[in-house]
């Protein structure tokens, strides 16, 4: 389990990375920003990559708690 724990957070750390790459290449893009179906502020497609990638380091630091809980 332990493994799994690492090879995903692994995964996780490639996939924000991938992210915020994304938020710099589209960071002048302008979309419009949605809340609950409805239209609201614009905001870039950088910015919805980079709030992405701030969840998947938040989800990172989650699964590193739970590694500390697993045995090698």
């Amino acid at each position: 389990m332990y493994a799994s724990i690492l090879k995903l957070i692994d995964a996780i750390k490639q996939l924000g990375e991938g992210f915020q790459a994304k938020a710099v290449e589209f960071q002048d893009i302008l979309k419009m920003g949605r809340t609950q179906l409805q239209d609201a502020v614009p905001m870039t497609l950088g910015q919805e990559f980079h709030a992405f990638n701030v969840l998947l380091n938040e989800e990172t630091k989650a699964f590193c708690a739970l590694r500390s809980c697993c045995w090698r």
